[in-house]
Formats: structure tokens, C-alpha cells, sequence
């Protein structure tokens, strides 16, 4: 599974006294399960490989450029991110294989945020 968000938000404000102020936020999740389970039974003559991966990335920009002679802007930019990754065998299932391998993988690439704040 993978799984990719981007929030951008843009704010100019001009004049002698401007404000301005922006606001970015996302919320990602995601989830990937890879199993054999209930009463399932499998017979493999090599080996036998069950993964599940997930991958989560969150892009942010918020911009609250303000220009002018007193002008001020500021910006927030935030991210709640979340990801369920499992591999399993369960139940009652059978697995007749040379070798097993089950793995759960799960990679969150931390947020990019390019808040930016003003004062002119």
C-alpha cells in the first residue's frame, strides 16, 4: 500500500498594514495486511514468502507572505499521519514449505513542511 498527500495553502496580504496568515494541514492513513488465515492450507515446494508493506508520505506548504510597510504574515503547517501494516498466519491455517518468511514493512516518510513566516 502506499499512500501519498499534499496540503498547500497560499496567503499574500499587501498594503501598509496588512496581516496575513495561512493554514495548511493533512491527515493520512493508510493500512496494508498481507495473510493466510482461517482454515486455509497451502503446500508449496519452495519456500514461502507472505509481506505486507506500507508507505505513507505527507507533502505541507503554507505560505502567509504579507508585503507592505508594516505588514506581517505567518503560517502553520501540520500533519497527523498513521499507518497499520501487518503480516500474519492465523486461524487454524496449515503452511507445508521449505523455509517461511512473513514480514510487515511499514516506512512513514516524515512530513516535508515549508512553513514560512514574514515581517516586513
Amino acid at each position: 500500500s502506499a499512500l501519498s498527500v499534499t496540503a498547500t495553502t497560499t496567503s499574500t496580504a499587501g498594503g501598509s498594514d496588512a496581516i496575513d496568515a495561512a493554514v495548511a494541514l493533512a491527515q493520512a492513513a493508510s493500512a496494508a495486511t498481507a495473510s493466510v488465515a482461517g482454515s486455509s492450507s497451502l503446500t508449496v515446494a519452495g519456500n514461502l514468502s507472505i509481506a505486507a508493506t506500507n508507505t505513507v508520505a505527507v507533502t505541507l506548504l503554507a505560505d502567509g507572505t504579507a508585503g507592505g510597510g508594516t505588514a506581517a504574515g505567518a503560517a502553520v503547517a501540520r500533519a497527523a499521519v498513521t499507518g497499520t501494516t501487518t503480516a500474519t498466519i492465523g486461524g487454524t491455517a496449515t503452511v507445508q514449505a521449505a523455509g517461511v518468511t512473513v514480514a510487515a514493512r511499514s516506512t512513514s516518510v516524515p512530513p516535508l513542511c515549508a512553513p514560512a513566516l514574514t515581517v516586513t
